[in-house]
């Protein structure tokens, strides 16, 4: 069997020989579509990272939304192939989320975000100033 089959193979290559091209290998490279990146940091109010925030970007016409998580540097990064309205909202469990927009974002556009998640008032301050008020 595999007598034959080298048998065969060499016959292929003597009508075809390697150098032979198919016309299909020669197509151009497909030309890539303009796109929006949108990328940046979250941050603490110190200016540390915040590492495994949820990020969202959100467009607003529609409401739908692709999520992304920061990396050990605080950063995310969005690709959108629709221009549009768009927010980008910053969320961590214990910190106040961050909001940016409404923005009008073009193809081919770049934009680059900084958000800042300040810190929730614990309880204990939210009592304290209700107990202050006149």
């Amino acid at each position: 069997m595999i007598r034959r089959l080298t048998v065969c193979f060499a016959g292929l290559t003597v009508l075809f020989p390697v150098s032979w091209t198919p016309i299909f290998a020669q197509a151009p490279p497909m030309q890539q579509r303009p796109a929006i990146i949108v990328s940046g940091t979250v941050r603490d109010s110190a200016g540390s990272p915040i590492v495994d925030a949820s990020v969202f970007f959100e467009e607003k016409a529609t409401a739908a939304s692709i999520e992304a998580k920061t990396d050990h540097e605080g950063t995310f990064s969005f690709l959108s192939l629709r221009a549009g309205s768009f927010l980008v909202r910053a969320r961590k469990e214990g910190l106040r989320e961050a909001v940016s927009g409404p923005m009008e974002l073009s193809l081919g556009q770049k934009k680059q975000l900084d958000l800042v998640l300040l810190s929730k008032p614990s309880v204990h301050a939210k009592k304290q100033s209700k107990v202050n008020s006149p």
